[in-house]
């Protein structure tokens, strides 16, 4: 009998860590666009150049990409799959992840930096003034959100903007 109650510990501790620390466990994650919001018509195109950085905690953290925009309104390019980590010491720490563009004909130029929760979505934390974060392709004042499966969600920039909220960065 004593070696069926240890047998049974050693199992119930072996799955407790591996539900834990195992290694397949993954985070929050989403198919994520970064986007530009344009007041006005710009007089020739614009060329966005978008940097994803995973920065603590992250499984995926997308690939950089560009955007042609010769319009106003919001257009958006795909930077792929983003996701927190939710394993091992990442399950009690907080995953960020840092989103910046540059634009090649003007000076703009943003960033916004993010902490992705498992069960909770994401939520801006520094970011340039009039950034959003979606789960439609449209510009808004909400600096965080939740989705379901796997997104997508969408990060809108608004190139030019400026605020005199404290704590957020004006555009260049």
């Amino acid at each position: 009998m004593k070696k069926f109650h240890f047998a049974t510990s050693m199992f119930l501790a072996a799955a407790t860590f591996y539900a834990v620390t195992g290694s397949a466990y993954a985070g929050k994650g989403a198919n994520t666009n970064a986007c530009v919001n344009l007041s006005v018509k710009p007089q020739s195109p614009l060329t966005f150049n978008f940097y994803p950085v995973s920065t603590n905690c992250m499984n995926d953290d997308g690939h950089n990409a560009s955007l042609t925009v010769s319009t106003s309104g919001v257009s958006c390019v795909s930077i792929g799959y983003v996701e927190a980590k939710g394993s091992g010491t990442c399950a009690f720490r907080s995953s960020t992840w840092n989103l910046s563009y540059t634009t090649t004909g003007s000076s703009w130029s943003g960033a916004t930096q993010s902490t992705w929760a498992t069960g909770s979505g994401i939520t801006l934390s520094d970011y340039t003034a009039q950034t959003s974060v979606n789960t439609s392709p449209a510009a808004s004042g909400a600096t965080s959100t939740d989705w379901n499966d796997q997104g997508p969600i969408y990060i809108v920039f608004t190139p030019g903007a400026t605020s005199k909220v404290k704590g957020k960065k004006a555009s260049h």
